[in-house]
């Protein structure tokens, strides 16, 4: 059954934080792997990784991981509609953290 957003703000504000750390420790790192492997295969012109792939882990949580692997590999930078994409997740999740952290 669907619950609410307060429900959902409740039952996270109840968890440890260290739960918290893990989980963007290892979205974040598991995103950074990713962009790794796909700059990887478009430099050797393979299978690449595909971009809803790399969206579905920012989603999650792997924006900071996304940001820090398009800087640090210059990948995914110059894609206008995959960084309009990327912008959009970071600003939907500052939204809901702010909105989780107030409730």
């Amino acid at each position: 059954m669907f619950h609410s957003w307060r429900y959902w703000a409740h039952i996270l504000q109840q968890m440890p934080w260290w739960y918290f750390v893990l989980y963007a420790i290892a979205i974040n790192l598991i995103t950074v792997a990713f962009y790794y492997y796909d700059k990887q295969a478009a430099i050797k012109r393979r299978w690449r990784v595909p971009e809803s792939t790399l969206h579905f882990l920012m989603f999650f949580g792997g924006t900071l991981g996304a940001l820090y692997s398009q800087k640090k590999l210059r990948h995914k930078t110059r894609k206008k509609e995959f960084q309009m994409v990327f912008w959009g997740l970071s600003v939907f999740q500052a939204i809901i953290i702010s909105y989780l952290l107030n409730a």
